[in-house]
């Protein structure tokens, strides 16, 4: 594991000093821009290696972000509107068996031509991030094959190590080959999902990649997955931008959003409520037993993001406002406002929500199951780590750490400090950039070596 370190100022330059290295030059590979978790997962590491000073550029395949180092439109350009329906007819075709709500990208869809890529900068180091439906394996291979660079590969789901999925559902066939899938509701051992496994361990073997992974849960993955137990993963946490994300006075933010002062607020969100592993369903039995034991007077108001079944949220047995997708200073503020954030999530590689939340001094129920709980929350001190898909014991838990709030066991302080000093943004820039150097000195030798 590399280990963080913060980064100090870069010392000025000066007629007869040493010259200082140039900045180590980083190409970055994202489906997404700066929407969803995941791309704006990818694009904080990006900044942060700018402001960390990096050569950092990225290349997406769906723009959201108004940045001149962030080059888009791959998806569109390559092949241009008749092959990217071809793609979308085969995938249908391919997956019309596919369980509600899940998602399965096997190894053959993608909407890269290499033919036509051409990168912003010659990279020192190719960074992948989320690349499902953008880069295939045989891409990633045509990508270090051209450049040579040593590659780190941040692992924001499970779909890297899978043969489509991206979250195994309780599945342990990616530990052996995949196949009899049941994401697509698969009996037979040659199915799509195991000749993906096979299409990406002929192109990858051969590459040098480094994962990276934000949360232990990951790690435990990737050493247990066919694809790279042998290869080294690195953990390095998320980083939070802890300018945005920050105590701050929660009576003026509620006053701001026209929430009620004295009023217990419970936060949830989720990009797609209907999200199975998102866990709903048991946040709502949760509720219905919190709601059993509190007084008519003293029951909580909810605040909820995202985008879902309203059928869903109706079940809600609490008084609810519903905010809709959020920008990242709107669910700043929601977390500000709120007592506690509730993340019921069965199974997850983050999710970057919980270090956000307990940036902002907001503390944190979670099931221990889910990925970066065990990793960010201390029950008693930043908020509460429930018996994995145990609703009863989520609704102790929600009660208990709003009991903890009241009586000032917990603080700001308390959820923020350990936060603080593993998720902040130069943090994890130093953590990377000491990836980057001890991965390109290998490679500088290895070139050596062999005369290159």
């Amino acid at each position: 594991m590399v280990e963080s370190h913060q980064l100090g100022s870069q010392p000025s330059h000066y007629p007869g000093q040493r010259e200082t290295k140039p900045p180590i030059r980083v190409v970055h590979f994202s489906t997404e821009g700066a929407q969803g978790g995941a791309g704006r997962a990818a694009y904080s590491i990006h900044k942060s290696l700018l402001d960390g000073g990096c050569d950092s550029w990225m290349v997406v395949a769906n723009q959201a972000a108004a940045d001149a180092r962030v080059v888009s439109g791959y998806g569109v350009r390559l092949g241009g509107r008749v092959r990217n329906s071809i793609i979308q007819r085969s995938q249908t075709r391919l997956l019309n068996n596919l369980k509600p709500r899940r998602t399965f990208f096997p190894d053959r869809l993608g909407t890269v031509d290499l033919g036509w890529l051409s990168l912003p900068a010659a990279p020192e180091i190719l960074h992948l991030h989320w690349v499902s439906r953008f880069l295939t394996s045989r891409h990633i291979w045509k990508l270090w094959e051209r450049h040579r660079a040593p590659l780190v590969w941040t692992v924001m789901d499970m779909a890297p190590l899978t043969g489509g999925c991206h979250y195994s559902y309780g599945c342990a066939a990616f530990e052996e080959a995949c196949g009899c899938c049941p994401m697509i509701d698969s009996d037979q051992n040659d199915d799509v999902s195991h000749s993906s496994v096979l299409s990406k361990r002929r192109w990858l073997s051969s590459v040098p990649i480094t994962l990276v992974g934000a949360t232990d849960w990951v790690i435990d993955k990737a050493a247990r997955s066919s694809l790279f137990s042998d290869v080294r993963a690195v953990k390095i946490p998320y980083g939070v931008n802890d300018a945005v994300f920050r105590p701050v006075d929660r009576a003026a933010v509620r006053r701001k959003l026209e929430l009620p002062a004295e009023r217990r607020i419970i936060f949830f969100g989720a990009t797609d409520h209907n999200d199975e592993r998102k866990g709903i369903h048991l946040l709502l039995e949760a509720l219905q037993r919190l709601r059993e034991r509190s007084e008519a007077g003293g029951q909580p108001l909810m605040l909820i993001a995202g985008h879902g079944n309203p059928e869903l949220i109706e079940k809600i047995p609490f008084d609810r406002i519903e905010l809709g997708y959020l920008d990242e200073h709107g669910l700043a503020m929601a977390y500000q406002a709120a007592d506690l954030f509730v993340c019921p999530s069965t199974e997850d590689a983050g999710p970057l929500m919980i270090p956000e939340s307990l940036m902002c001094g907001t503390p944190v129920v979670a099931f221990a199951e889910c990925g970066g709980a065990p990793d960010h929350i201390i029950t008693g001190l930043n908020g509460y780590i429930a018996e994995s898909r145990n609703s009863t014991d989520l609704a102790h838990g929600i009660d208990r750490v709003l009991t903890w709030t009241e009586a000032g066991v917990i603080t700001q302080a308390s959820c923020r400090d350990g936060v603080m000093r593993e998720c902040a943004l130069q943090v994890q820039s130093a953590r990377y950039q000491e990836l980057y150097k001890e991965l390109m000195d290998e490679n500088a030798k290895r070139r050596s070596q062999l005369g290159v």
